[in-house]
């Protein structure tokens, strides 16, 4: 690396890292309540504009993930290739005029369109802000750099959920999404005013950041015989594909099942997302970091093994006969889930180029969004429809419980790819 890159990597004040990893935090945080908030309103709209289980499972799912899938890839070359936090504040300005957009909605049509131009513009944040950390925070601390830039996805979550359901009760689920889109044009202007691009590949020993960037088919070619990159990004796409049918469907489940309202099962279901998904990212990120500097291995092992961890919470939180207990599981399961959530992105930032980072962080991503929001809360919308006439008011439940074995599944592509990982340099 050359002595500039090593000069100003080691001159640059931490306060500022960690400003500019709040801001990316706050815009995840925007994307995520986005996205849960209509699992909570999804009744409403549900009655409102006269639609099916499987229509809210292609409103919540592929209408997001369809634009995010067609954008991820050219945003992100844009990403590897110019200023990441410019592209990061046009993705949240884009978003959030679509999430205002969605509060207009008349039908499915004019929903299902509004969706997709929100996934367009999250499709364009993500990628490029975990590129932006691994360039910001040195090796040592790049877990738990993540674990905090990934606490915007847990409160993001809780948000959408009490928000969801304390606003929509009181307000309406149009008004909600006007008030949900406001603060993310605020923090697109906080980026691009305030924040500086940090220099490309500056941890990375011996990377010539003049180097040009390598085409679209020569860097997937490169990803695809990159095992460890490929473990992880599967790996961490079962995982995340399962956990969004939990967090999209489990609210409508526990409102059929114990015949709460939104405001309730919000306030419940919010509680249990905090306690678990905090503790279980910062714990996490910081066990990793510990065990890493023993045994490289470790990166692997601790998501595999807290994976497997969340399966039989997560399951048993469908057939419970409280919704207490329901929570509780769910919170236990979202705790192990979380333990293990920053390893398999610090995986695939650190054995990939730092040309390539943006890029496979959108392949991830897309492949992520595309199986989870795109196929599964629409598989699980339309296998509850099927189930109903066998189950009828719990056909959710069994359908949901389906998804949950790809938390195993996760748990195995994750062990099988600690054999491939690389010891970093000292």
């Amino acid at each position: 690396m050359p002595d500039s890159s090593k000069t100003r990597a080691s001159t640059e004040r931490p306060g500022y890292r960690y400003y500019v990893l709040t801001m990316l935090a706050l815009s995840y945080f925007v994307s995520v309540v986005d996205r849960n908030m209509l699992a909570i309103l999804a009744q409403d709209v549900k009655a409102e504009l006269g639609l099916t289980d499987s229509q809210l499972g292609l409103l919540m799912g592929l209408a997001f993930a369809l634009l995010y899938s067609l954008c991820g890839i050219p945003v992100a070359r844009l990403a590897d290739r110019t200023s990441r936090k410019s592209v990061i504040a046009v993705s949240v300005a884009v978003w959030s005029a679509a999430t205002a957009l969605c509060g207009m909605a008349t039908g499915f049509g004019s929903l299902f369109a509004a969706r997709v131009i929100v996934g367009m513009g999250e499709g364009g944040a993500t990628p490029s802000s975990h590129s932006m950390i691994t360039d910001l925070f040195p090796r040592p601390e790049l877990a738990r750099a993540l674990s905090i830039f990934l606490l915007g996805s847990i409160l993001g979550s809780v948000g959408g959920q009490i928000i969801g359901g304390v606003v929509g009760q009181q307000y309406g689920w149009r008004v909600t999404f006007w008030i949900v889109a406001a603060p993310g044009f605020l923090i697109a202007a906080a980026l691009g005013l305030t924040v500086r691009e940090p220099a490309r590949g500056r941890f990375d020993t011996d990377y010539d950041a003049q180097r040009p960037v390598d085409s679209v088919r020569r860097t997937a070619a490169a990803l695809l015989r990159n095992r460890a990159y490929v473990g992880a990004s599967m790996g961490n796409s079962c995982a995340v594909a399962a956990l969004y049918a939990m967090l999209f469907w489990l609210a409508p489940v526990m409102i059929r099942t114990f015949a709460l309202s939104k405001h309730e099962v919000g306030l419940i279901l919010g509680v249990a997302t905090l306690l678990g998904g905090l503790l279980g990212l910062l714990l996490g990120g910081l066990a990793t970091d510990l065990l890493v500097k023993r045994d490289h291995r470790w990166m692997g092992r601790i998501p595999a093994l807290a994976l497997l961890s969340s399966f039989p919470a997560f399951a048993g939180a469908l057939f419970v006969t409280t919704p207490f207990a329901a929570a509780a599981l769910f919170g236990v399961g979202f705790f192990f889930f979380n333990v293990g959530f920053a390893a398999p992105f610090a995986i695939m930032q650190t054995h990939v180029e730092p040309h390539q980072r943006a890029f496979a962080a959108a392949v991830t991503g897309i492949v992520a969004n595309v199986g989870g929001l795109g196929i599964m809360l629409p598989l699980v919308g339309w296998l509850s429809d099927r189930l109903s006439v066998s189950y009828g008011n719990r056909s959710l439940n069994f359908a949901l419980a389906c998804a949950t074995l790809l938390f195993p599944v996760a748990a195995g592509l994750l062990g099988w790819t600690t054999g491939h990982l690389r010891e970093p340099a000292r």
